[in-house]
């Protein structure tokens, strides 16, 4: 055989075996998707659980606690809620009714968050207790916020801090500014209450992209120089729901627990539990028990005041709304069913029934 056909033998022999391997493997290839257009399942994606979900009781005063503030963080119904508790109002200890301020005397600042606890059915999972100054400081880098101070305030206390200005409305404010503004005069004793909700809520909504960061700093801060039952896997807890908050645009909804002034002591009214329960969450959901939502009553031996009795101001029958892009305030009208001030009620309190807002972004 000679050389040349032994060549061409031997490369018909080759090709006949690599060909149809060639072949096999290209048509192997084209018949896969490309990765990028296969649609896979079982891929997990974050999502908020129940567990990702916290209250918070803030309480600021000089020599200790006076004033009250719940703070709900809820990633599951991607809502921020402030409820706001007078120091004055008469809470059950060890089912004995005394005021906030005077288990807080007796007991110190977790006396508040027990108290609480066992008048309305509710889960407070931390509370942090500082001076108003320093809670200022904490709160700094939100930045600014708007509010129209004069639904809240004197004009002689508006004067004084240098905020009465012929023909604004809204004012820009600092968390010190803010803190200023809540020592002062209020116009009526429940508008200073509403005031402070609002404020809570403004500066939360004005540093939403910012949550995450700043509150767990402010808490970690908190945890080394002021009094807090926080831990550093709570902190944790709190970062994550936040982080869930400040990427859905969450809803925010602020309250003064509605009832009656009788000389010192804020004795709720019949609404107080079903209020709290709206914004705060019950014990029974928390823990996943089922809840009867016709059932709702007080705890016995709960000091309460008759809705009848209790001053327009201080009923939660009207809505405040914040649009995006203007942050005017405006009273809408109450939904069919809710109570509204009567014709014989007298000005002053139809003007000022703020007592229970929700504010929608």
């Amino acid at each position: 055989m000679s050389n040349r056909r032994a060549f061409w033998l031997g490369l018909g022999i080759s090709l006949a075996v690599l060909l149809p391997f060639y072949f096999l493997v290209a048509a192997f290839s084209l018949s896969r998707v490309s990765p990028t257009d296969n649609p896979k399942s079982g891929v997990p994606i974050l999502q908020p659980t129940l567990d990702d979900r916290k209250t918070l009781l803030v309480m600021t005063g000089e020599q200790q606690p006076e004033h009250f503030v719940l703070l709900r963080f809820d990633a599951m119904e991607n809502l921020i809620a402030c409820v706001e508790v007078p120091g004055e109002t008469v809470v059950l200890s060890g089912g004995n009714p005394q005021t906030l301020l005077q288990a807080v005397e007796q007991a110190g600042p977790a006396q508040a968050a027990a108290t609480l606890r066992e008048t309305l059915s509710i889960t407070i999972d931390d509370y942090i207790y500082c001076k108003a100054q320093e809670l200022a400081e904490m709160a700094e880098p939100l930045g600014t916020t708007q509010l129209s101070l004069s639904q809240y305030l004197s004009a002689d206390a508006l004067n004084a801090l240098h905020l009465n200005v012929e023909g604004v409305q809204q004012t820009t404010i600092t968390t010190d500014m803010m803190m200023q503004a809540l020592q002062t005069e209020p116009q009526t004793w429940m508008s200073g209450h509403v005031m402070r909700a609002q404020a809570y809520v403004a500066f939360l909504r004005a540093g939403t992209g910012e949550l995450a960061e700043v509150l767990p700093d402010a808490m970690r801060k908190a945890v080394g120089s002021y009094s807090t039952n926080l831990t550093a896997m709570e902190i944790y807890d709190y970062e994550r729901i936040l982080q869930f908050l400040q990427t859905k645009d969450p809803s925010f909804a602020a309250c003064v627990l509605p009832g009656q002034l009788n000389s010192e002591r804020y004795e709720l009214n019949e609404d107080a539990l079903a209020v709290a329960r709206e914004y705060l969450g019950s014990a029974a959901k928390e823990l996943g028990a089922g809840e009867d939502e016709d059932g709702v009553t007080l705890p016995e031996n709960a000091v309460t005041a008759p809705m009848e009795n209790v001053p327009v101001e201080q009923t939660p029958t009207q809505q405040i709304t914040v649009d995006d892009n203007e942050p005017d305030l405006s009273i809408s009208t109450p939904q069919s069913g809710e109570k509204t001030a009567s014709s014989d009620m007298p000005e002053r309190e139809a003007e000022q029934s703020l007592a229970t807002q929700t504010i929608e972004q």
